[in-house]
Parts: structure tokens; sequence; C-alpha cells
């Protein structure tokens, strides 16, 4: 039987992922999740925060650089990986981080900002209710926003 090495975390991000490249070329994103979770302390629960490292490498990582900002709610699928270095002094270290295989956008279409203040969906819908309300009602009252070219080609 094969290992596995596959799980799952839903937090926010504590900044913006930074995007480089290795001498090759290959895309590296990295940033850094918090998960909350209930503590009993005494008599009463405190949400204690732990903080993850994870990074996502490849062509996904171009194109998920400018949606990714500090505080979007993400789900992550991804798998433990240990990067493993010796220090100056002759020391081993390492590091464990989470290899992102799949990432799921969790906020609210309507509450995402860019760090500029501008609301962003990356998905094209309506932005705000507002712009939803309108769109709705304009395609209730039979306007398309696909125009339909019947028999206008002469071909």
């Amino acid at each position: 039987m094969a290992d596995m090495n596959h799980a799952g975390m839903v937090g926010r991000l504590t900044k913006a992922p930074e995007l480089s490249y290795t001498p090759s070329g290959c895309a590296i994103l990295q940033g850094c999740i918090a998960n909350n979770y209930m503590k009993k302390k005494g008599d009463a629960y405190e949400d204690e925060g732990q903080f993850f490292d994870f990074k996502i490498i490849g062509r996904r990582a171009e194109r998920l650089a400018s949606y990714l900002h500090k505080g979007s709610r993400v789900g992550l699928e991804y798998q433990l990986r240990q990067d493993r270095w010796t220090a100056q002094d002759g020391t081993p270290r390492s590091k464990v981080y989470l290899l992102v295989q799949n990432i799921q956008f969790l906020d609210s279409k309507h509450q995402e900002k860019t760090e500029g203040g501008l609301e962003y969906d990356p998905s094209g819908a309506p932005r705000t209710m507002a712009e939803r309300d309108a769109r709705v009602r304009a395609e209730r009252d039979g306007w398309n926003p696909r125009p339909d070219f019947e028999d206008d080609i002469p071909f």
C-alpha cells in the first residue's frame, strides 16, 4: 500500500503572498495562512492561532498571485513537504510547509478588496448588490447582455 500525504485547511492569509522565480524560471508563490481554534483556559474558551507557510508552484502560482491578498479567506488542499539544509555552523536544519495542490476562495464576493481598496471578482460576476440587482432587472425586462445576430451575416 502506498503512503498518503493529503490534507485540507481553511484560514486567512496573514500577508500578500510573494511571487519569485527559480533560476530555471519556475514560478513559486510563498505565503502564510492563519488558522484559529478554541482552547479552554479555566472556565472560558479562547481563540488560539496557528500559522503555516505554504507554497504554490508553477503556472498556477503566476495566475493566483494577483488574487491572493492579506486577509483573504481560502481553503487549501495540500501535501506536507519538508525543506532540509545545513546551517552555516554545520547543524542540520529543516522546515515543514504546505505544498498547495488546490485552492478555493471562500470570501464573499462583495467583501473581497484589493490592497488599493477597490473591489475585485475573479469570476466576472457583479461586484456589488446594486450591480447584481440592475442585471437581474435588465434580464427580467428582456435585455440580453449577449446580443443574437440572426440573419445579419450574408453567408
